[in-house]
């Protein structure tokens, strides 16, 4: 799509708004007055998760990390996805992934996976996960728009 951007007629820029399956793409000719955070923003999945654990105490790492693979209990696996920004996380090239929301705690394992379940159970799971963990916080967001 083409498109201008005109700021208080003192700033023209033109270029093209780029859709894809995978991605949104911003290209313009000259950014002129202009700070583009990123240039692509892919698009999150249909069955979808993506989320943080976080704590304060360094010793529960290890429950942090034991988490990953209780997602299986959710019928799900991790996602394989593109390195960029998503809105709301970004994939590293390490393929971490790191939720741009603030975070009052000190530490916190980003993720983000595919699932074949529904909204109810991941609901429960996290409820479940954050009663067994005091001092630990799960949040949990889904490609239908849901947050727990």
């Amino acid at each position: 799509y083409g498109m201008e951007l005109t700021l208080q007629d003192v700033i023209f820029n033109s270029g093209q708004l780029v859709v894809s399956q995978n991605f949104f793409k911003l290209d313009f000719e000259e950014t002129e007055g202009l700070t583009v955070k990123s240039e692509e923003l892919f698009r999150i999945p249909d069955n979808f998760f993506w989320g943080r654990v976080e704590y304060n105490n360094q010793q529960q790492a290890d429950s942090a990390g034991d988490l990953m693979d209780k997602f299986s209990s959710l019928n799900a696996v991790p996602a394989a996805l593109a390195f960029g920004d998503y809105g709301y996380f970004e994939v590293n090239d390490d393929n971490t992934v790191n939720i741009l929301a603030p975070s009052t705690f000190n530490y916190g394992l980003g993720f983000a996976f595919t699932h074949q379940t529904t909204e109810e159970d991941i609901q429960f799971f996290v409820e479940d996960f954050n009663n067994q963990n005091p001092g630990m916080n799960l949040d949990i967001f889904t490609s239908l728009g849901s947050e727990f």
